[in-house]
């Protein structure tokens, strides 16, 4: 084989695996077309969030190198949404989440297909919680968000062997740890993370923290009244100043990663989803 033609193999590989990557793309878009609507209809609020939010103010649709649509939806509605999605989700659909699902490592639900494994086709809904206004307070509170969703991880996580020593070494280490955080009964756990979810009164809170491992403070003014933007072949809401909270959440967020980085992300995702079909 000459160097050109491998090199022309290349590109046309690279063209087709981008196609189909498109085509997991659209199937997150359609899990989330049903979610908008089910929003709408009841009444629920929620803001485009994250790298989606990103995608949708930078670049005009999702991330091209990038497959997920992130959420957040207020913690006094989260009950609602449940029962809502419970009641009208099409029958291909089902949700995860750590109110629903037995030992669910994750503080966030997800929308996922039922011809899919949940870990890579999914909506993420992550839960906007109220946070105190003294500061001294906050930070503290924020410090024990980020803690606990780390807890609920490192508890609930399916753990693998590794394929060399150092990777196993890392495993056992983790087991061991995970044994220790068992100690505690589940539903003391799982209680003390509800607590937590709804200490501060969310309709009188001036800050918000969104329940992720970033656990970033968010004024509460930047999120009321809700946009609705047109984007990607969806409707979708987002903060009224989502310019502060991408500040907050990526700092300078119109730079770019460097092509390498993006062409990664893009093709692990890519080698993911391949494998996903159930």
């Amino acid at each position: 084989m000459k160097e050109y033609e491998f090199k022309s193999e290349i590109q046309d590989y690279v063209e087709k695996s981008y196609e189909e990557f498109i085509e997991y793309k659209n199937i997150i878009r359609k899990i989330f077309a049903v979610f908008h609507d089910i929003c709408e209809k009841n009444q629920i609020t929620y803001y485009y969030a994250f790298g989606s939010l990103l995608g949708a103010i930078r670049d005009k649709g999702m991330i091209p190198w990038d497959a997920d649509i992130d959420v957040m939806v207020p913690i006094n509605q989260v009950n609602d949404l449940i029962s809502a999605l419970n009641k009208e989700l099409p029958s291909e659909y089902y949700i995860e989440s750590n109110f629903t699902t037995t030992n669910y490592y994750l503080c966030e639900m997800r929308v996922c297909s039922k011809k899919y494994d949940s870990q890579y086709i999914h909506l993420d809904i992550f839960y906007l919680i109220g946070a105190p206004s003294n500061v001294k307070e906050l930070r503290s509170f924020d410090r024990k968000v980020k803690r606990m969703f780390l807890l609920r991880a490192w508890r609930y996580q399916d753990l693998e062997k590794g394929k060399n020593t150092k990777d196993n070494i890392i495993y056992y280490v983790k087991k061991i740890v995970q044994k220790i955080l068992k100690i505690e009964p589940d539903f003391i756990f799982n209680y003390r993370c509800n607590k937590m979810l709804w200490k501060y009164n969310f309709i009188k809170s001036q800050n918000y923290i969104v329940w992720a491992s970033g656990a970033e403070i968010f004024p509460q003014n930047i999120f009321e009244p809700k946009r609705i933007i047109d984007c990607d072949g969806n409707s979708m809401y987002i903060p009224n100043d989502s310019d502060k909270f991408l500040e907050i959440r990526y700092g300078d967020y119109n730079s770019y990663l460097p092509i390498n980085d993006r062409f990664d992300e893009f093709y692990n995702a890519y080698k993911r989803f391949k494998n996903s079909k159930i």
